[in-house]
């Protein structure tokens, strides 16, 4: 189980086999922002991978095209790797930025 530090909240989690990155830190107790639950659909959980990109899974279709359709068209993309954290599985330890996760009690749904 790989940890992830998120910053800037500067929280250390477990990632399991086959878990999320967002489906971890809601398990760990912390609030993930998105509106699809998780189906690469919104792209409001994106990240921007830190440290450990070598150990991050390859970006399939769907998280590639929900990317350039919904997230980045027209918009300015962010410098460095931006991946979903609903679909992004680690291999190894991994550092991610990301605003708006929250902690225990705090929901991460905008509605």
């Amino acid at each position: 189980m790989p940890p992830v530090l998120v910053e800037p909240l500067g929280v250390v989690f477990e990632v399991d086999d086959d878990e999320s990155l967002m489906d971890a830190a809601e398990r760990a107790g912390y609030s993930w922002p998105t509106i699809c639950g998780g189906v690469a659909m919104c792209t409001l959980c994106w990240v921007r991978i830190e440290a450990g990109e070598g150990n991050v899974s390859a970006m399939a279709t769907l998280e590639r095209d929900a990317l350039e359709t919904y997230r980045w068209d027209g918009a300015r993309k962010p410098e460095g790797s931006v991946r979903l954290a609903c679909q992004i599985r680690l291999t190894g330890p991994a550092t991610v930025f990301k605003r708006g996760v929250g902690g225990a009690g705090r929901s991460g749904v905008y509605r």
